[in-house]
C-alpha cells in the first residue's frame, strides 16, 4: 500500500508546547498510511527532544540556520521538493513562512495555529513582535489548512483577523509516559501533615506568563502555602531576586511529571494561551487548577462544568487579594483526582488529538487527487 509522506516543519525541537504537540500526532500516526519527516530550520539545544522522535523511527533533517534568520528560498526550496511530500504541515512563524511559499499544487498545505500572535509576540519582542505578528497573520492568510489547537482562538482569529481555522484540541501523553511509574495517590497520602499546600507552575519564565503578580500573591501567603516554579526563560533571574521564601525555582526539567505528582494543584496566571499543554498535563494527573480567566483557560473549565466535574477556579489575573482568597479557601477543598482525570482523557488524550490530524489529511488528500 502505498503511503503518504507528511514533511512536519518546525523551528528545532526543543521541548516546548508547539513539539510535545507534534510529537503526540507524529506518536500516534498509522504507519501504515503515512511516512513522517521532520525538518527543523535550526540547530537543537540542550532541551531538544530530538532522541524521542527518533526512537519513533522518523526521519529528521535539517536547514542548520541560526534562529530567528528566516531562510531564503535558495536555501529550502530544492530541500523541501526532494522530499516529494503529499502534506507539509509547520508549527511556528518562520516553518509557516516557509509553508506559504511553496508553489501550488506541490502538496497540500497545514499549520497548527497555538497562539494570538498579536496578544504574544508584542509582550515577547517589543516593536519587533508587532512586525512579527503582523506577518504571521499574512502567513496565515496563505495556507490552505489553519487548525487552531482551542475553540478560543479560532474564535479569536476569525474575530480579529478573519482568518478560518478547523479546531483540534492539543493533547498531552503524559500518563502514558509517566504512571506506570508513579503512583501518586499513594504519595498523597503519605504526604506528613505539616507539609505546606504545594502549588506547581510549568511554563517559560516569560512576561506573558504574569509572574511578578504570581510571586506577590505567594508573597502575600508567604506564612501558608508553597510554590514550586518548574521552567526557564528570560525573566528567570529577575524574578529569583524578587521570590519570596515559600517560591522554589527548579528551572527546566526533562520530566515534569515527578514534580506534577509531588503538587498538591497547578496554578497559571497567564495573560494569553492558545490550549497550553502544562494545564493539561496537570488535569492529566488529576490536579486540581487555579488558572486566570483568559478564554482558554475558560474553555477548559466551562467543558468541565457541562459535565458537572469540577476541575478547579477561574480567577481575575491581576486581582492580587481576590487570587490570594482563592489559595485559601482552595487549600480545604476535596477535588475527585480520579474525575478530572477521567476528563482529561475524553478530551485531550494524544491518540484522539492524532486520529483527528490523521482524518484531515487524508481529507484534503482526497480533495487534491480528484
Amino acid at each position: 500500500m502505498k503511503k503518504f509522506r507528511i514533511l512536519y516543519i518546525v523551528s528545532n525541537l526543543s521541548k516546548t508546547g508547539p513539539i510535545l504537540q507534534l510529537f503526540n500526532i507524529v506518536k500516534y500516526l498509522d504507519r501504515n498510511t503515512f511516512e513522517p519527516i521532520v525538518l527543523t530550520i535550526s540547530p537543537e539545544d540542550t532541551t531538544s527532544m530530538i532522541d524521542k522522535f527518533l526512537e519513533l523511527d522518523v526521519k529528521i533533517d535539517s536547514l542548520n540556520m541560526p534562529k530567528r534568520v528566516f531562510p531564503k528560498k535558495s536555501t529550502y526550496l530544492d530541500k523541501v521538493l526532494k522530499f516529494d511530500p503529499h502534506i507539509v504541515h509547520s508549527h511556528g512563524l518562520r516553518p509557516d513562512f516557509i509553508v506559504a511559499s511553496l508553489p501550488e499544487g506541490c502538496c497540500a498545505k497545514f499549520s497548527t495555529a497555538h497562539c494570538d500572535p498579536f496578544e504574544d509576540y508584542p509582550r515577547m519582542y517589543g516593536v519587533a513582535g508587532i512586525l512579527a505578528a503582523g506577518l504571521h497573520i499574512k502567513v496565515w492568510s496563505r495556507i490552505q489548512n489553519l487548525i487552531a489547537c482551542s475553540g478560543s482562538l479560532s474564535s479569536k482569529l476569525y474575530t480579529k483577523y478573519r482568518l478560518k481555522s478547523s479546531i483540534i484540541l492539543n493533547s498531552s501523553d503524559i500518563r502514558q509516559r509517566f504512571m506506570a511509574e508513579i503512583d501518586h495517590r499513594k504519595e498523597f497520602s503519605q504526604k506528613a501533615s505539616d507539609k505546606k499546600y504545594t502549588f506547581i507552575f510549568v511554563g517559560v519564565l516569560v512576561k506573558i506568563k504574569n509572574l511578578y503578580t504570581l510571586l506577590d500573591v505567594f508573597r502575600e501567603l508567604e506564612d501558608e502555602v508553597k510554590l514550586v516554579v518548574i521552567g526557564d526563560g528570560a525573566e528567570r533571574k529577575k524574578l529569583e531576586k524578587v521570590a519570596p521564601n515559600n517560591v522554589v525555582f527548579l528551572g527546566w526539567q526533562r520530566d515534569v511529571a515527578p514534580f506534577l505528582t509531588e503538587a498538591d494543584a497547578f496554578i497559571s496566571l497567564s495573560l494569553s494561551e492558545g490550549l497550553p499543554t502544562a494545564v493539561l498535563e496537570a488535569l492529566a494527573l488529576g490536579k486540581p487548577v487555579i488558572l486566570s480567566n483568559i478564554p482558554a483557560h475558560s474553555e477548559i473549565m466551562l467543558l468541565a462544568e457541562s459535565e458537572r466535574v469540577r476541575i478547579g477556579t477561574l480567577v481575575e489575573p491581576t486581582n492580587i487579594q481576590s487570587i490570594c482568597e482563592v489559595i485559601k479557601s482552595f487549600t480545604h477543598e476535596e477535588f475527585d483526582h480520579r474525575a478530572i482525570e477521567k476528563f482529561f482523557e475524553r478530551h485531550f488524550s494524544p491518540d484522539i488529538m492524532s486520529e483527528k490530524y490523521q482524518r484531515m489529511y487524508i481529507e484534503e488528500i482526497s480533495k487534491t487527487r480528484r
